[in-house]
């Protein structure tokens, strides 16, 4: 099944359509991409097949186009799929470098990925998603948030505590109350990377085909999005 559209495209297609025995070819430069009309085609002949391209100035007025690719998208977010925890950050500022305050946040989370339909005629398995993503968001639930490649913060994990200092300060933690992350700073955008290739991993190792893009956001506080996209 091809699309003919009465009115056109939004850019110009050169490519000629036979129906029963006639060719319709129509430039699209007056075009309203609105008014879809479905009609089985018998065949699709490129320009270099036109014998006779003065054929199609003389047909009613159908406008013939190519569909465009197309780009399905499956996005999932749940109530559910949110952790608390805490951490801290350094901040570089024109006057030098400061630490924040140990704190926490009800982060909230989204994976949204893109690609071909496949054989089920859908993107991704929802509930692959959803369930995958939940066993990453679990981990990090009411726990200490740490970076591991921080190059002033240094984490020192022991058997029952980890110990954490940054310059003068020293905090001393309960140590399965900790995640150790190898990222740099606890921000929102590094937490989105990490959950995002962690993500990407498991389902890889599960044996799930890889997706053409996968997009992470991480909620922060209401309203304050950060997004990481693996194209």
């Amino acid at each position: 099944m091809i699309y003919l559209q009465w009115g056109g495209l939004r850019r110009r297609t050169d490519v000629f359509v036979r129906r029963s025995s006639r060719l319709f070819s129509r430039t699209d430069e007056d075009v309203r991409p609105t008014e879809f009309i479905r009609s089985p085609l018998k065949q699709v002949v490129l320009p270099s097949q036109v014998q006779d391209v003065s054929l199609a100035h003389d047909m009613i007025d159908w406008k013939v186009i190519a569909m465009p690719h197309e780009r399905f998208r499956v996005r999932v977010t749940k109530d559910h799929l949110v952790f608390s925890a805490g951490h801290f950050i350094t901040i570089e500022t024109p006057t030098g470098q400061i630490c924040e305050r140990l704190h926490g946040h009800n982060w909230r989370v989204a994976v949204e990925v893109s690609g071909p339909l496949d054989r089920n005629h859908y993107v991704f398995d929802f509930i692959a998603l959803r369930d995958n993503l939940q066993k990453i968001v679990d981990r990090l639930d009411h726990r200490m948030l740490l970076p591991t490649q921080h190059p002033q913060i240094h984490v020192d994990a022991g058997s029952r505590e980890t110990e954490v200092r940054y310059r003068d300060r020293r905090w001393v933690f309960p140590f399965e109350e900790c995640v150790l992350l190898p990222i740099e700073q606890t921000t929102a955008e590094l937490i989105a990377r990490w959950i995002g290739t962690t993500l990407d991993a498991e389902l890889s190792a599960q044996g799930w085909p890889r997706l053409p893009t996968l997009r992470m956001e991480v909620e922060e506080n209401f309203g304050q999005w950060a997004i990481w996209e693996r194209t």
